[in-house]
Order: structure tokens, then C-alpha cells, then sequence
């Protein structure tokens, strides 16, 4: 940092990169994820990164203050739900389901199928429907520990079977939500009383948030991007989770993923980085002088964030309507091509933005070419233009069968957007045993060690 530096940024010449930036946290408004988490998508796709399956990710019932999924026991104490406009509270969900039967299962499935679920909008996704509706109104939505769901006097024999055989197997029979989650789950209790909200006392406000890209980066078996030499994407930002992220297969993607990208690194990308020729570097700075000459203050910058993450949540997370979708691309494609300066310490916040708006470009550019190829809804999300009332009347979804043997691919090139889809590769056949593998993992440890 020098006075040619006021912004504090400095240049870094690397031959390999490891890219554990985690998922484009920050593109949407409704989101679980971490306040703290950015994004760090576009600088990749810039680069020349390939995405692929961008169109994947996962979405559910969360507490927004603070960040935190709701589901598991959150769910199966069998909470109650209610929506206020700041005068009155709405029990919502009594008149979403065909009986109050339906209605408790559906809350108690919620807890192990907690993701909204396209498949699943005839029972325990309605409640995602519900919930999105409420506030697509204008009310906030609570999960309510203090009281049962109005139809619900006691835990007894009234309750479908699944649900009281559970509870009673749990020894969570008592009379308030709050009572059985701390016997279910006194962890639970306690997270969330680290955080000033007592369940016994507080409901806790809710949305359907996104919590996960299931989708990513194009990466090759030892997690290097398949068009960008040096740039390995692990963990969460690379596409190796598939539609409905097993949760098993997801961590163990995202534990293997960085070991084997290190150890390919140290077999076979040593040496050093050639380093940053003085042209280039004053191009740097010129480009971050022409940004931090100008006045947008810090608080215009969240405004501009919250009106990009808006869009997003409203068109690109669970409900996706291709018309809008067009106009919001339309939107961010026109916003890309403008230039925003500010004072040199907001410098990377607007960088920032723009990294935002450059990888919800992409994101819906790559959703809009999933419709166009034929493909319809599918794991988390429902591509319709039906109102979400409508929806939470109808049966199921029309799921996507077409496309599902097949990968979709998405570039960025020069302010463009292209798609294309592959078959998923089969499974390979190998002929080997344990030993044989362990014992060259082994070698490898030993030259690296």
C-alpha cells in the first residue's frame, strides 16, 4: 500500500490457483448463507473458467437473523407457522392442505426433506410455496416455538402415525414446540440463544433462502477447470454435486476435492509463477484510478447489491419465470456495460457488485438456455408462469426427464452467454483392488512427504 495505492489492493502472480471460494453466496437476497460470504464467480468466468450445471441449487425454510437452516428437529417438534402484517397474524398454512393430517405430516416431513423439492409440492414444498406467497404479500413470516399450530390441542393418538410414533419414540411429548426441541435437541436451543433469540420467547422470522449451488466450475478429476490451466475450483464452487446434492456425495466432493488438487499440483505443476511485467501492473492501476474517482458512497453501493439480489430472488431461486428471467437479463446485461466510480475505500465493494451482477448474468443467461433446450422443473426449482397461489393448488410439478442424462455447459466471453448440453459420462469400469490402490496412494504420500 503506497500513495500510487490508495485502495490497499495489490497484484499476485501465481502458476496454480486453488479456488475454495465456496458458492455465489451473495447473488441472492432470500439467502442462508453466511453474511460474511461474497462472491468470486465472475472474476472466473471472466477468466475463462467453464461453468457447468449452473442452473442447480438448493433452496429451504431458514431463520434470517440469525442465518440458519430449520431444518431436522426444527421441523419434526412440529412448530406452528403464522404470517402478521404488523396488526394481525395469519395461521397460513390451516387452509393450505386438504386436511389437518396432511398439514402436520407435511410440517414434521419438512424437517428430513427439508429442501424445497419440485416433486414434493403437493405436501412438505407447500409449506415452501406458503411461505414464499405470505411474503410475496408483504407480511414477515414466523416458525413459532411457543405454541402448536392451532389445529394441533396435544401430542396424542390423533396425530397421523409417522408423527406420533416418532415423538413418543424420542420421549417429546411435551406440550410446547420449545419443550420438544430441547429434549430432541437441547444443541439446538442453545445455537440460537448464542444468537439473543430464546425459542421459549421469540418466534423466528423466515424465508426460503438459498443454501446451496449445486452447480459450478467445469472441473477435471483432479479439480483443475477443464479450459483454464492452473485454476483449480474446489469445494462448493465446483459443479460437482448434481441436482439434488446427496449429502454424503456433496462433502465428500468437497473434502476430496482440494487433497487431490494439491496433490496434483505438487506432482506436476511445480516451479515458479512468471512474474507481472510493469505494463501490465500500470494497467492495474490505471483501471483502479478510473474507479476511485468518484462519488458513490458505501451506502449507494449496498442499495445497488440489494437491487441486483432482489431481481435474483425474485426470478432465479425456486419460482422461475422465463419472461422475466428475459428481462432481468436484460436488465444486469445492460448494467454490466455501464461503469460506476466511487472513493477509493469503497473501491472493493463496487468491485464487488460487479462480480455480483457478472455471475447472476451468467447464472440466468444459463437457466434461460436450460428452457430453451426443453428442460422443465426439477430438483429445487419449478419453472412456471403460474402465480404462486395457483401453485399451491395444483398437484406436482412437470418434471424434466429429457435432459436429466445430460450435463449443460456455460461460458462467458466478451459480454456473451453460451450453452450447450453433453451426456453424462457412464460410471468407468476398472479392474483393480484395494491393495493395488493403496499401495500406489502410498508412493505418491512418501514423494510427497
Amino acid at each position: 500500500i503506497n500513495g500510487r495505492n490508495p485502495t490497499g489492493m495489490v497484484a499476485i502472480s501465481a502458476k496454480n490457483v486453488i479456488w475454495a471460494v465456496g458458492g455465489p453466496a451473495a447473488i441472492y437476497s432470500a439467502s442462508v448463507y453466511p453474511e460474511s460470504a461474497g462472491c468470486a464467480h465472475g472474476a472466473a468466468f471472466e477468466a475463462g473458467a467453464l461453468g457447468q450445471n449452473l442452473t442447480e441449487s438448493q433452496y429451504g425454510i431458514a431463520s434470517l437473523h440469525p442465518r440458519w437452516n430449520l431444518s431436522g428437529s426444527y421441523q419434526q417438534v412440529l412448530p406452528r407457522y403464522y404470517s402478521t402484517d404488523g396488526k394481525r397474524e395469519f395461521d397460513f398454512l390451516a387452509d393450505c392442505f386438504g386436511s389437518n393430517a396432511d398439514a402436520t405430516s407435511a410440517i414434521f416431513r419438512k424437517g428430513y426433506e427439508w429442501p424445497f423439492d419440485a416433486s414434493k409440492i403437493s405436501l412438505s414444498s407447500k409449506i415452501d410455496l406458503a411461505v414464499f406467497r405470505e411474503r410475496e404479500m408483504g407480511r414477515k413470516v414466523y416458525v413459532d416455538y411457543r405454541r402448536n399450530p392451532s389445529w394441533i390441542g396435544s401430542i396424542d393418538e390423533s396425530l397421523p402415525d409417522e408423527v406420533i410414533n416418532y415423538l413418543k419414540n424420542c420421549g417429546a411429548t411435551q406440550k410446547t414446540p420449545a419443550e420438544r426441541l430441547l429434549k430432541m435437541n437441547a444443541p439446538a436451543v442453545a445455537f440460537f440463544r448464542s444468537h439473543g433469540v430464546d425459542v421459549f420467547k421469540d418466534p423466528i422470522e423466515t424465508d426460503v433462502c438459498a443454501q446451496h449451488n449445486n452447480g459450478g466450475f467445469a472441473v477435471d478429476t483432479n479439480w483443475e477447470s477443464v479450459t483454464l490451466r492452473g485454476f483449480f475450483p474446489v469445494g462448493e464452487c465446483a459443479g460437482t454435486f448434481g441436482v439434488k446434492r446427496p449429502g454424503g456425495s456433496a462433502l465428500n466432493s468437497g473434502q476430496v476435492g482440494s487433497r487431490r488438487a494439491a496433490e496434483y499440483i505438487a506432482l506436476n505443476r511445480g516451479g515458479k509463477a512468471a512474474e507481472i511485467e510493469n505494463a501490465e501492473l500500470e494497467s492495474y492501476r490505471g483501471l483502479l484510478d478510473s474507479l476511485s474517482h468518484g462519488n458513490m458512497t458505501y451506502g449507494e453501493t449496498v442499495a445497488q447489491r440489494k437491487r441486483y439480489t432482489d431481481e435474483m430472488t425474485g426470478c432465479g431461486a425456486f419460482l422461475r419465470s422465463a419472461e422475466r428471467i428475459k428481462k432481468a437479463v436484460a436488465f444486469f446485461g445492460g448494467e454490466l456495460k455501464k461503469t460506476y466510480t466511487t472513493t477509493p475505500e469503497n473501491l472493493p465493494e463496487l468491485l464487488l457488485n460487479r462480480d455480483i451482477l457478472l455471475t447472476q448474468f451468467v447464472y440466468l443467461s444459463a437457466i434461460l438456455d436450460y428452457i430453451s433446450f426443453g428442460g422443465k422443473s426439477r430438483g429445487a426449482y419449478i419453472i412456471t408462469d403460474k402465480q404462486v397461489s395457483e401453485l399451491i393448488g395444483s398437484p406436482e410439478a412437470e418434471i424434466d426427464t429429457e435432459l436429466s442424462g445430460k450435463v449443460m455447459n456455460t461460458a462467458y466471453s466478451n459480454g456473451e452467454v453460451t450453452s450447450s448440453l453433453r451426456q453424462v459420462r457412464p460410471i468407468p469400469r476398472s479392474e483393480t483392488w484395494f491393495e493395488r490402490v493403496y499401495s500406489k496412494y502410498s508412493e505418491k504420500q512418501k514423494f510427497i512427504k
